[in-house]
C-alpha cells in the first residue's frame, strides 16, 4: 500500500472491515465465544508495522477459524485498466467469498464499478501446474521441454513418442473438462487514504476513511456509509461510486471531501453470500420477534431503555453497536457511553464483568488504575449493558 503502515489505520475501521465485509464468516461472528478485540490485537501485533493488508486479513481469518479452508477470497493487485479482464482465480474446491483488489495505480481508478464478475481458470486441476497460485498449462511445459532438448541436439526419439502420447491425452481431457465456475461480486467497501497522509511529522489527521455499503438499514444496499475519524455520513450508491472513482459518474460529481482521498483497497463480496446472509438475518429477526417473550414485555421502562439504546459514544458520536460487538460501555461516574474500540487503550472483553466500571478519562481523574486481566479469563458473549436498578 505505497508504504502505508497498517497501524496508521484506525482500529475502528479495521474492526468494521472484519465484521461487515465478510473477512470472517458471519455465523462465527455471532457466536458467544468470538472475541473481536483479541483477533484484532493479534493481527496488529503480527502485521501492524507492515503494509501487507491482505496478510493481516488472512491472519485474522485463520485466528478465528484455522480449519476452514472453504472460506477464502481472491486477492489481486491491479495497475492497468486492462487488468480487470484478468480476474480469474486459480483452481480451488470452493468458490471465493470475495475479491480483494489492491489499487496499484491511479490509472484504474476511473474504471472501478459496483459489480464485477470473475471465473475459475480451469475446473480440471490436472491440466495445469500450480506454483504460488500461478497456473501454467501442462502442454506448454511439455512442448517447452521438448524444444529445449531439440536445441541441445539430443536424441529425443523416445521422448518424442512419450510427449506426443501425453499431449494427445491432454487434448482429450481438455475437451471433457467442465465449464469454468463463475462468481458475481458486489462492491461492498472501499478503504480510502488522504493524498497528503504522509507528513514530515507522521500521519496527517483523518488520514483514512471507509466507504461501506449498508445492508443493515437498506435492504437494497442502495445506501452507503462513509466512516472517518469521528464522523459518519450516509450517501447514495451513485455518490459513493463518484467519490471512489474521483470523477463524474452517472451525472454526479465527487463530493468536496472525497477529492482529498484516493482508494487503496476495494472489497468485492460474493453476491450470493451477501443476499443470502441478508435474507437469513431478516428471517431470524422476524422469528425472534414473533416467538420470544422477554422481561421487557412486562416492564414500564420502555422510554428509558430506548434512550439508553440510542445513546451515542462520547468519542465518535455514533450510537450504533452492530450485533453487540464493539458495544458501548457506560461509565458509572460520568454516565456517558464509549465504544470498546474508541477507548485508548481499547476496552478488553473481561471488563464486561467489572462493576462499577469507569471510562479511561474518569479513571484518570479519580486516580483509579485500569482494570487488570483476571488470572483465569473466560470470554462471555453477553455484552455489558447499563441496567436500571429497581424492582421487577
Amino acid at each position: 500500500m505505497d508504504g502505508l503502515m497498517l497501524n496508521s489505520i484506525p482500529q475502528l475501521l479495521l474492526a468494521r472491515i472484519l465484521l461487515q465485509l465478510y473477512v470472517i464468516p458471519q455465523q462465527l461472528i455471532k457466536e458467544d465465544q468470538f472475541d473481536l478485540i483479541a483477533v484484532l490485537a493479534a493481527g496488529l501485533r503480527e502485521y501492524g508495522h507492515s503494509a501487507d493488508l491482505n496478510g493481516f486479513f488472512t491472519f485474522c481469518l485463520r485466528q478465528s477459524c484455522p480449519d476452514n479452508q472453504q472460506w477464502w477470497w481472491n486477492h489481486v493487485t491491479l495497475t492497468n485498466a486492462d487488468d480487470w479482464a484478468r480476474l480469474e482465480w486459480p483452481y480451488h474446491p470452493s468458490a471465493p467469498v470475495g475479491l480483494h483488489v489492491q489499487i496499484g495505480s491511479e490509472l484504474i481508478r476511473a474504471t472501478i464499478d459496483l459489480h464485477r464478475s470473475s471465473k475459475q481458470t480451469a475446473s480440471n486441476r490436472r491440466l495445469f501446474f500450480y506454483q504460488q497460485d500461478r497456473a501454467t498449462p501442462i502442454d506448454s511445459i511439455l512442448c517447452g521441454a521438448l524444444d529445449y532438448l531439440h536445441q541441445q541436439h539430443i536424441d529425443t526419439s523416445t521422448v518424442d513418442e512419450l510427449v506426443a502420447s501425453r499431449l494427445k491425452q491432454y487434448t482429450c481431457e481438455r475437451m471433457k473438462q467442465e465449464p469454468a465456475a463463475g462468481v458475481d461480486f458486489l462492491l461492498m467497501g472501499a478503504l480510502m487514504v488522504r493524498y497528503d497522509s504522509l507528513q514530515s511529522e507522521g500521519y496527517a489527521p483523518h488520514s483514512w476513511c471507509l466507504y461501506l455499503r449498508d445492508y443493515i438499514e437498506s435492504s437494497t444496499g442502495s445506501v452507503w456509509r462513509v466512516l472517518g475519524g469521528d464522523t459518519e455520513v450516509r450517501i447514495s450508491s451513485y455518490q459513493a461510486l463518484a467519490d471512489i472513482r474521483g470523477c463524474l459518474s452517472n451525472g454526479i460529481e465527487p463530493s468536496v471531501t472525497s477529492q482529498a482521498y484516493r482508494p487503496v483497497y476495494l472489497f468485492y463480496c460474493s453476491q450470493d453470500i451477501v443476499l443470502d446472509g441478508d435474507d437469513n438475518d431478516n428471517m431470524e429477526a422476524a422469528e425472534g420477534e414473533a416467538s420470544v417473550i422477554t422481561l421487557d414485555d412486562y416492564t414500564f421502562y420502555d422510554e428509558d431503555e430506548e434512550e439508553l439504546d440510542n445513546a451515542a459514544c462520547k468519542l465518535c458520536g455514533i450510537a450504533e453497536s452492530k450485533d453487540d460487538i464493539n458495544t458501548i460501555f457506560f461509565c458509572d461516574h460520568c454516565s456517558e457511553g464509549v465504544h470498546q474500540l474508541c477507548e485508548n487503550p481499547p476496552i478488553a472483553q473481561y471488563e464486561m464483568d467489572i462493576d462499577p466500571w469507569y471510562c479511561r478519562s474518569c479513571s484518570a481523574q479519580l486516580g483509579i488504575p485500569l482494570p487488570a486481566s483476571p488470572p483465569t479469563q473466560q470470554t462471555h458473549g453477553v455484552k455489558r449493558r447499563r441496567e436500571e436498578e429497581g424492582p421487577l
